[in-house]
Order: structure tokens, then sequence, then C-alpha cells
């Protein structure tokens, strides 16, 4: 029995032992737990939350700045300026919720920020008039089914919106694209060196001469988020069909296809939207009983040889507005996506644009006959590791107005080089 008590005994030691051990390791001069909540206390005040536990919250965007060169053929400056409504400084607030298997619902939120507006800025300004403005650019939500697509409610693109620009997979859109937003407000120059009553961007009150109002041009018509009713259909066989109706009898069908043919990569795009829509479309003042409608077709197709990374991308928008002549663009980009370095993709590029017929002069009068080309060169670097793209290229643009609108004098060229980064989070 002695021996059994000595037992116990000892048993009972050795607990009060390494229950005090634990105590003593856990408590580490102070309360554990009480250092525990109060760090969750701290991180809590110092991050992002959503509303309620049902609806993801995802935050993303990407900050981007460019210096931008110019030669306007009797002047040059440099300008620190940004890349204008299509890849501006941004933040996108993104959130979905699954209501059954197969079942979402969502919302998203865009705001542009824009620090120093491109479009306003020329060989008078370096900072824009506009500058340090946030735009609500999108606010739609929706409700998706995996099997039979998407609908989407409130402001965003319509169907036709950049559906030309989604066919490039070059990974050079922020570097280039076939809208010179950098030179929108720009004045043109004639050869004694005054200015003309016209602008690079196409008319400063016409919003593109190319699209007649209807987006800023030359290229970009149907180019900005609308208040519309959006489809998107599931992708079958590397085609999907997107589908938009609203403000005004605005509308738009757009049909993607992508798919690998062998060792390539393809993607074409065929787009027909239609406006009827006076706040939209420039009244022709020579034109009695002027009734606004717009129909413009895009058609654009990529190909890529993947072994070599050998890419072409070509592009056509062709604009018919009522009381107007017809108006046709082209763009062509093509380059090769080369590994030289552990830092990412290098992606050196060749580009040439040609707008026929759609410029407005500086008092918002259409100008037949005027049209405008450009045509350039660049790299664009990826760094993988930070999500980062930076930039250089450089452009020459010319225009080509009837000499009656100019005082018979002809018109020079303009010079830019270029150089910017996108950095996404």
């Amino acid at each position: 029995m002695s021996r059994n008590v000595l037992a116990v005994i000892g048993a009972a030691g050795s607990l009060l032992i390494w229950n005090s051990s634990l105590a003593q390791a856990a408590d580490l001069g102070g309360n554990c737990c009480a250092d525990l909540e109060e760090r969750i206390a701290e991180l809590e005040a110092t991050t992002a939350r959503k509303g309620n536990r049902k609806v993801s919250l995802t935050v993303t965007g990407w900050v981007t700045e460019q210096v931008m060169w110019w030669d306007d053929g009797h002047e040059w400056n440099t300008y620190v300026i940004g890349l204008g409504t299509n890849y501006a400084s941004n933040v996108q607030f993104v959130g979905s919720a699954e209501i059954a298997p197969g079942y979402s619902a969502g919302y998203v939120l865009h705001l542009e920020l824009r620090d120093n507006n491109i479009y306003s800025i020329n060989q008078n300004r370096a900072d824009s008039t506009d500058a340090n403005t946030v735009n609500a650019n999108e606010s739609y939500w929706y409700l998706k089914s995996d099997r039979y697509g998407r609908v989407a409610v409130g402001k965003q693109s319509p169907a036709g919106d950049n559906a030309n620009f989604n066919s490039d997979l070059s990974g050079t859109q922020a570097a280039a694209y076939w809208v010179a937003y950098d030179t929108w407000d720009f004045g043109i120059r004639l050869s004694n060196g005054s200015f003309s009553n016209f602008t690079w961007g196409g008319g400063k009150n016409a919003s593109g001469g190319q699209c007649h109002g209807w987006g800023g041009g030359p290229g970009d018509c149907v180019g900005s988020p609308r208040n519309e009713v959006r489809y998107d259909s599931p992708v079958i066989a590397g085609v999907q069909l997107v589908a938009s109706w609203g403000e005004d009898d605005e509308w738009g069908v757009t049909g993607y296809y992508t798919a690998n043919w062998g060792d390539f990569l393809v993607k074409g795009v065929a787009s027909y939207s239609g406006t009827n829509d006076p706040n939209l479309v420039v009244a022709n003042p020579a034109v009695a009983d002027f009734q606004p409608s717009s129909h413009y077709l895009q058609l654009a197709g990529y190909l890529e040889h993947v072994p070599t990374g050998i890419w072409g991308n070509f592009q056509w928008g062709h604009m018919d507005s009522k009381g107007y002549e017809s108006n046709d663009v082209y763009y062509a980009k093509a380059g090769i996506k080369l590994k030289l370095t552990s830092l990412g993709v290098t992606r050196p590029y060749g580009e040439y644009l040609r707008a026929n017929n759609g410029i407005y002069d500086n008092d918002g009068n259409f100008a037949p006959g005027a049209s405008q080309t450009f045509y350039g060169a660049g790299i664009a670097q990826d760094i993988d590791a930070a999500a980062m793209q930076v930039w250089l290229r450089a452009r020459v643009l010319s225009a080509d107005i009837p000499r009656s609108l100019t005082g018979g004098l002809s018109t020079d060229d303009f010079t830019e080089v270029v150089g910017g980064a996108l950095i996404s989070f």
C-alpha cells in the first residue's frame, strides 16, 4: 500500500509541475489571450471590411502614369499625363454571392481617378482643366448562371464598347491602341506655324469626329459606359455573345470567338451597334429636320504563332450616321512576345492607323473629306514580380484637311515619344 501511495503522490507532483510549466510558458510576461485579442482589434481597425458575411468583396485596380515628349513642328515640350478613360488609374470593388450551386449574384463599382485628365491638355496647358476628379465609370448588379449566362443592370459597358479593342491579346494594349487620347486637345499646326481650327482629337465640340459624338474617335465609338441592361452568354466552343439595350434605344450585339488552332492562337470579333439618342449624335446644321441615327460596325481579328510569339492584330470600324457621309477606321498592329529576361515577357511592336472622313473643326462644323493617320513603334516590358508593365513608344500623326478649310496651307505632323508604367493591385 505504501508503494501505491508513493506512486499516487509522485504522479500528482508531476502533474503540478507540468501545469506550472504550461502556465509559465504561456504567460510570456502577460496574458496571451488579451495580447492576441488586442492585436486582432488593431488589424480590424486598419483593414477594409465588407458590410456582411454573405457577399464577398474584392478590391482591384491599377495606377498608371506617363511622361510625354511632343513636337508639333513649331514647338516642343514634355508633360506628365495619364492614359485616358480606358486605362486611367482606378479602383474596382467587385462582390459576389452564391445563391445555389451554379447560380450567383454580384455587383461592380468601378471608380476612375483623374489626377490629370488628358482630354484638356494641349500646347498651352500642361495640367487639365478638370484634374483631381473621381468618375463613377461603372456601377451595376448582376445575376449569373454558369449554364445560361449573366444579366447585368446599371451603368456599364455596352455590347459594342471596346469590342475591337478586346480582340488584341498581345499584352501591349496599355501602351498602344487605336485611339490617340494623349493628343486629343492638341491643335493641328499649319505650315506657317499658326494653329488651324482643328485638333488631333477630331474636334473640340464633337467628342471625336469619327464617331459624330457617339464616343471618342478615331475608332473608339460606342466608347463609354451607359445605363443599360446587358446579357453575356456562356462560352460555348469558344464562342460568346454579348447584347445590350438602354439609354433611349441604344443597342448592340457582339460576338467573340477564341480558340487554339494547333500552334496558333486565334480571336475574332464582330459587333454591330445603333443609337437614336439626340444627346449623343452631333446634329448636322446643314440637314433640315435632322433626326439622330448612328450605326457602328466593328470587325477585328488576332493571330499568334504561340511557339515563336509572333502576332498580328487588325481592326476595322465603319460608322454610318444619318446626315453624314459614312467613314472608316483601319488599324493594324504586329509584334512578337520574347522571353529575354527573368523579369517577364518583352513585347516589341509596330502600329498603323488611318481614319477617313471624320473630322470636325473647333466650332463643331463637320469637315467632309478630312482624314488622319498615324504610325508608330514601341516596346512593353512585363515585370511579373510587381504585377507591372513599363513601356516606351513613339508616334507620328498626320492630318489631310482640304486646303479650302486651312486658308490654302498644308498641315504639319505631330510627333510624340511616351514612356509610362502600369502597376496592378
